[in-house]
């Protein structure tokens, strides 16, 4: 029924004078009939695919694309960004193209090209749907540079802005790393929290408040656990190792650590967040774990052994 209302309306608009239809320069019209507009588009729409080629696991885009025998992450990136580039040379302030640009442009490591095109893409349009990501790669670059109090400010701002469950977890989440990075750890607490109230299933959001209560001087346990309960039964829900036979795979915290995506500024608190995950896995396969996991006393004196040499 809208398409049929659409088309009515757009016949009645051919009885119209010429005065009535000129459009300004920003209209709609304006942008779909500027010269190259066809090719940005097209440059657009090949790089959304591959970006969504980006983000399926391996076995999936092995099926999707089975003449490519080279899609690693950068390499798919980089062709993504070619694409956008293009379109960019074609339609240089389309928000569009500029604010997934930037977003890869930060995957790739060029973050002052990232902090250019977020920019100018919040400067153009800093309302609409595409401010959020801009916000977010503002964010993770601020992060990179350690900059954490643009940081912070940047993803309260992307907070304003209408998002699944799932992304606004991640924010949250990261909100909280540049919290516990200014040494803000109420604030820390609170937005972990908040984090995984959303998407409890979410590991390294559980780890973070266990660290963030570690270092406020309160009880991390029970959030550590929580972290390894997490990490495992989202291997287990993927299927996709052979430790999933077990039904229970502590371990899994400690492989989430250096999980695609995952970097740690300042660097050294690798070293934190490695510790907590090696003691919160020597304790889920202890005697009396909570899991009712088989006790592993060998594990535990070498996770145990393990997170002594991360802490130091």
């Amino acid at each position: 029924m809208k398409l049929l209302r659409v088309a009515l309306i757009a016949l009645g608009a051919l009885g119209l004078p010429a005065s009535a239809l000129a459009q300004p320069a920003s209209s709609l019209w304006s942008r779909a009939t500027a010269p190259g507009a066809r090719e940005a588009l097209r440059h657009r729409r090949a790089a959304s695919w591959i970006n969504f080629l980006d983000e399926l696991p391996e076995f999936l885009r092995d099926r999707l694309a089975p003449e490519r025998t080279d899609l690693s992450h950068d390499t798919l990136r980089r062709e993504a960004l070619a694409h956008l580039d293009r379109a960019l040379a074609l339609a240089p302030d389309d928000v569009r193209s500029l604010s997934p640009a930037a977003h890869l442009r930060e995957r790739l490591g060029d973050l002052d090209g990232a902090l250019r095109d977020a920019s100018r893409a919040l400067e153009l349009d800093p309302d609409g749907p595409s401010a959020q990501d801009a916000h977010f790669t503002l964010a993770v670059v601020h992060t990179w540079r350690g900059e954490h109090v643009a940081c912070r400010d940047h993803y309260l701002a992307s907070l304003r802005f209408p998002m699944s469950d799932y992304a606004r977890s991640i924010v949250l989440g990261n909100l909280g790393d540049a919290y516990l990075a200014l040494g803000d750890m109420r604030s820390a607490v609170e937005s972990y929290v908040a984090c995984v109230t959303l998407r409890p299933e979410y590991a390294l959001g559980w780890l973070g408040l266990a660290i963030a209560r570690d270092r406020a001087q309160m009880d991390p346990l029970a959030d550590a656990a929580m972290a390894v309960r997490a990490a495992s039964d989202e291997v287990v829900a993927r299927m996709r190792t052979p430790r999933t036979a077990r039904g229970f795979d502590p371990e899994a915290l400690i492989d989430a650590l250096s999980a695609e995506g995952v970097f740690y500024v300042p660097a050294y608190d690798r070293f934190y967040y490695q510790g907590m995950a090696h003691e919160a896995v020597a304790r889920a396969v202890a005697p009396g774990n909570p899991f009712g996991a088989t006790a592993d006393p060998e594990a535990v004196r070498a996770h145990r052994r393990v997170a002594a040499e991360w802490r130091r």
